[in-house]
């Protein structure tokens, strides 16, 4: 029997941007550290560590240690959909939220009207 066990848990984080995803850990209360020459978002939470490079995200605990990689996923979406509500605001969409689901509706235009004499 093995003195010490480990939980570890992998996630593909396709395109995940580490400045959107540092913020979606600290969010969900993990410590985070960036390494910028080895492209690196490393991050700790109680008995929780782990890092993420190349769209994986590596975490590991003790055993007995619940990981919820889940959490972070939608920590994740929600930062990026903030992020896109405010690039979609300032191009003077609405935003509008129906239950779970977030509407971006884009503004009609106006229709110019012209008068000759």
């Amino acid at each position: 029997m093995p003195c010490y066990e480990v939980n570890t848990a992998s996630v593909d984080l396709n395109a995940a941007d580490h400045q959107l995803l540092g913020k979606a850990l600290e969010t969900e209360g993990y410590a985070t550290t960036y390494q910028e020459e080895e492209k690196r978002l490393s991050f700790s939470k109680g008995k929780v560590s782990g890092y993420h490079q190349d769209n994986k995200l590596h975490m590991e605990a003790p055993a007995g240690t619940a990981i919820d990689t889940a959490a972070i996923k939608r920590g994740f979406s929600r930062q990026v959909i903030e992020q896109k509500q405010k690039q979609f605001e300032a191009k003077g969409w609405k935003t509008t939220r129906e239950g779970d689901k977030y509407v971006f509706t884009k503004p009609q235009q106006q229709a110019s009207v012209g008068f000759q004499r």
